[in-house]
């Protein structure tokens, strides 16, 4: 489908070399669209508005971004709240819905690699206690369309901390939701968790 783009977040590793997850985008047949975010709650916790670290990213944006253009791309650079980012990304996409495109958000609710119970993978639905809470109460805010608990996940205590460590398996579900219609039918499916620190919904 000629409309179709994957979206890669620059987050840490600023380089086109040996970057395994741009290798992929890059890889999936699809046009890529390069992001980056400046955070605004680290930039607005930062007692110098000149910091050097802030000057260094823009130097290596800058950097990346002359590499881009030789491959006939270009770095799209916002500013404000990540999750609050990837909404508006993800509303700039609605009008596809009017075309009968299809949006698929491909993640996991519950995703911490770091302490995986590997003994336990053929355990069916096998869950730590945190893993639990955090995905019963994600599961409530869906079916509930409370998406203002699930955009402030990081204001949702210990469970969602460790449900979520990094956001990046997360985020395919914000794109989802913020492409919802109230007339859309919500249901869930693959309601399993592996390992104690997965789900699969």
């Amino acid at each position: 489908m000629k409309n179709e783009r994957v979206i890669f977040w620059f987050r840490r590793d600023l380089r086109l070399d040996d970057n395994a997850g741009l290798h992929a985008a890059l890889t999936s047949g699809f046009p890529v669209i390069p992001l980056f975010i400046f955070d605004q709650t680290i930039l607005s916790a930062l007692e110098n508005r000149t910091d050097r670290r802030v000057d260094f990213i823009f130097q290596a944006l800058q950097n990346l971004n002359q590499q881009l253009v030789k491959y006939g791309s270009q770095m799209l650079i916002r500013y404000g709240n990540p999750v609050e980012v990837h909404i508006e990304l993800a509303r700039e996409l609605a009008w596809l819905r009017s075309k009968g495109v299809l949006i698929v958000g491909s993640g996991n609710m519950v995703n911490n690699l770091r302490v995986v119970a590997w003994d336990k993978m053929a355990v069916d639905d096998f869950a730590y206690e945190w893993n639990k809470e955090a995905s019963l109460k994600i599961k409530e805010y869906i079916l509930s369309g409370d998406y203002a608990k699930l955009i402030e996940f990081e204001k949702q205590g210990k469970a969602f901390e460790l449900a979520i460590p990094t956001p990046e398996h997360f985020l395919p579900l914000i794109y989802t939701f913020a492409l919802a219609d109230k007339n859309d039918k919500i249901s869930l499916f693959n309601d399993k968790a592996v390992a104690g620190s997965l789900t699969m919904t």
